[in-house]
């Protein structure tokens, strides 16, 4: 059965997410499981060969110093591997991992913004909790006892974990569109796709998460909330359009344009 949650923005828009269930994140964890342990089976491997070097080359002298520089290295890479790689894929990727990424799922604060470095620290320090007495037992009862399938570290965090819909009104669609068309961006100039690099990650999730959920407002609420969000980017990019003769469909195109080019400047 398909649960959803609704989170009103701060423009006091309603806007509703999938909630993922617990089978679509044990896949994704065992996808990112199966990274994890590839990973750690190359370090062990480049370990075992520089180990085995000296016995080679005849430097048997400083072997147990060489050998503790190993071992110690060795477990920093471990660690940052275990505990690393979920901060620097969710923090870098928006909420995803790689296992995320392929099962579709996101994770999102409970606001509807996107996650920070804080949310993402907390959710997975507390992933050792979680994990207790071992394979998530910990996780997997909280989560059957929780509303919206929530992990003690999504609890600590205040994060959920969502689906990404599928029929998004912005990616792939906008992107094939565009690249089809001879003119890729017929209201952003030369000048302003030189500075669209400059805009924050915030500022592009802000415009993603609007073209991504406009199907689901009104004729009204979408115009309303484009000409807000394309504001302050207008002077920013330095495009003229006239904020009273301007309509509503332009500004959307605005900002879809405006995503695009930062999708092909910056990545996703």
């Amino acid at each position: 059965m398909r649960e959803t949650i609704r989170i009103v923005t701060p423009e006091q828009v309603e806007l509703s997410y999938e909630v993922a269930g617990i089978g679509s994140r044990f896949l994704a964890g065992l996808l990112d499981g199966l990274i994890q342990a590839g990973l750690i089976l190359a370090g062990y491997i480049v370990a075992l060969i520089v180990g085995l070097g000296p016995l080679f080359t005849g430097g048997l002298i400083g072997a147990d110093f060489i050998t503790s520089v190993i071992i110690a290295l060795l477990t920093l890479y471990l660690f940052a591997v275990f505990w690393g790689y979920f901060v620097f894929f969710e923090t870098r990727w928006n909420g995803q991992t790689p296992g995320k990424r392929k099962l579709g799922l996101r994770v999102i604060r409970e606001s509807g913004h996107p996650v920070d470095l804080r949310s993402v620290l907390i959710r997975n320090v507390v992933r050792i909790v979680d994990m207790l007495p071992g394979i998530y037992g910990v996780g997997i009862i909280t989560m059957f006892v929780s509303p919206h399938w929530k992990r003690l570290g999504d609890h600590a965090a205040g994060t959920v974990v969502v689906k990404e819909r599928s029929e998004s009104g912005f990616s792939p669609t906008l992107s094939t569109r565009m690249s089809q068309g001879s003119n890729e961006f017929t209201i952003l100039n030369d000048e302003a796709l030189s500075r669209v690099s400059t805009l924050s990650r915030e500022e592009y999730e802000v415009i993603r998460r609007f073209l991504e959920r406009r199907s689901e407002l009104d004729f009204m609420t979408s115009g309303r909330l484009a000409r807000e969000i394309a504001a302050p980017l207008l002077t920013q990019l330095g495009v003229n359009l006239s904020i009273n003769s301007t309509r509503d469909s332009d500004y959307e195109k605005f900002l879809e344009e405006i995503a695009y080019a930062y999708q092909k400047v910056r990545g996703r």
